[in-house]
């Protein structure tokens, strides 16, 4: 994880300049520290506004085995680092990485009034030991969840018409459509989310079904994985019709391979039925920036 970094506010914006004091603040101003015997975590709430609003953030303290706890928890990748966004957190000006940015904006309409865990905000990142700490929580904070939203990149112009088949549970008819719903489920196979390790968890240990965000479009986890399982096993025994041409089916079977390999690891998990080997050998081509996150990212489970 790499830290927070804050930003120093332009002088030509007066909202932000507002929070200049934050430039001089370090991440201590920003944190209070955690206490590990009470199995503290942060929590945080996002003021609303529109798309292009800034986002306003407050953090809160709580207890995670406190009874009635209701909270979302946000599986995401922090994606490429160096572009970053402002955000104001309890009144100071901060970056966050652009793909987290994208997820709060569209996503904070559906949190009005709620509680999100999100790593990147919610730990210190620049506190090694708070940070060790709380991965050793990521099982029971995913876990208690009320519920896991998963975030897998801003909305495409097909995302729609795939979501259309998934949630009334069709398949095209025609050789047009086939290859338009092909392509698009191919491109949500193919985003980044699907490459990382730590995220295998975080969608496997939710107590429900995750809801995965597409921009301001969602599709239940259960839903699209069965779809896509479906799918996938109608492509293996040959029996989708005339209509679905060889060569679509041909470059839709290792982005749908990729996919069934969570929904099987998510049906392990709700057996208990599985070994460390098991989830090694179907994780071994997961990404992780530190190749021994490989194994951390699963012995949460």
């Amino acid at each position: 994880m790499s830290p927070l970094t804050k930003k120093r506010p332009r002088k030509d914006q007066p909202l932000r300049a507002s929070h200049a004091r934050s430039q001089t603040t370090t991440s201590e101003t920003i944190y209070t520290p955690l206490d590990p015997e009470l199995k503290e975590i942060r929590l945080i709430q996002i003021a609303p506004g529109r798309y292009d609003d800034d986002l306003r953030i407050r953090l809160r303290v709580h207890k995670l085995e406190k009874g009635g706890l209701v909270f979302n928890a946000l599986s995401y990748v922090w994606g490429y680092e160096k572009c970053r966004r402002e955000a104001i957190l309890d009144g100071h000006c901060v970056t966050i990485g652009r793909n987290l940015d994208s997820a709060l904006r569209c996503l904070r309409d559906d949190l009005i009034g709620r509680l999100l865990w999100v790593d990147a905000l919610c730990i210190n990142q620049e506190d090694i030991e708070e940070r060790n700490q709380q991965v050793q929580l990521m099982r029971s904070i995913y876990s208690s969840a009320t519920r896991v939203m998963i975030w897998l990149s801003a909305r495409l112009p097909t995302d729609d018409f795939v979501i259309h088949h998934i949630t009334r549970n069709t398949i095209p008819a025609t050789t047009r459509e086939a290859i338009l719903l092909l392509r698009a489920l191919k491109r949500i196979c193919l985003r980044p989310w699907f490459e990382r390790t730590w995220v295998v968890q975080e969608m496997a240990l939710a107590k429900e079904s995750p809801t995965l965000h597409l921009g301001q479009r969602s599709v239940q986890w259960d839903q699209f994985g069965y779809y896509i399982g479906v799918l996938y096993n109608m492509l293996e025994n040959n029996e989708l019709g005339a209509s679905w041409p060889r060569k679509s089916l041909d470059a839709f079977v290792f982005p749908s391979h990729r996919v069934h390999k969570f929904v099987s690891i998510r049906q392990m998990m709700s057996y208990r039925n599985y070994d460390l080997m098991e989830l090694l050998a179907a994780t071994f081509a997961l990404q992780a920036t530190d190749p021994r996150d490989k194994v951390y990212g699963i012995l949460g489970f």
